[in-house]
């Protein structure tokens, strides 16, 4: 029929290789190809889609424990992260701050552990 137009795109893509800069994962460059019954291609109409990870990883700290006077504290011996997942890959990188509060007795001091857990794009998540 004459006026018909068969729409079609190309997709070129860059980045998605595991790495992120300003948040961004990756870019789709879609190009819309435009044909009539006489072959006529119009290809001026392209859709840039960026992929971005704005969104902090998640996961479960450690339940609370009491340990004997004299222990090790580090996480091998009082918990470690659980779950940690992120939105956009499985690379998360794991830290923790410790504050000591101490109650006068060294048996009874408190360490408030913070935890934080960062994607590859530097979102952070962050729970004590």
């Amino acid at each position: 029929m004459p006026g018909d137009v068969v729409v079609s795109f190309v997709d070129d893509s860059t980045g998605f290789d595991g790495t992120c800069t300003s948040f961004a994962i990756g870019t789709i460059t879609r190009t819309f190809l435009g044909t009539d019954n006489c072959g006529n291609v119009d290809s001026s109409c392209v859709q840039v889609i960026t992929i971005v990870d704005n969104t902090p990883p998640m996961f479960t700290v450690p339940a609370d424990v009491t340990i004997d006077c004299g222990l090790d504290t580090l996480p091998a011996n009082t918990g470690m992260v659980m779950g940690a997942t992120d939105n956009c890959g499985d690379t998360v990188a794991i830290s923790f701050s410790d504050v000591l509060v101490p109650d006068g007795c060294p048996a009874r001091d408190t360490i408030f552990r913070t935890w934080s857990v960062t994607d590859i794009c530097g979102n952070v998540a962050t729970a004590v």
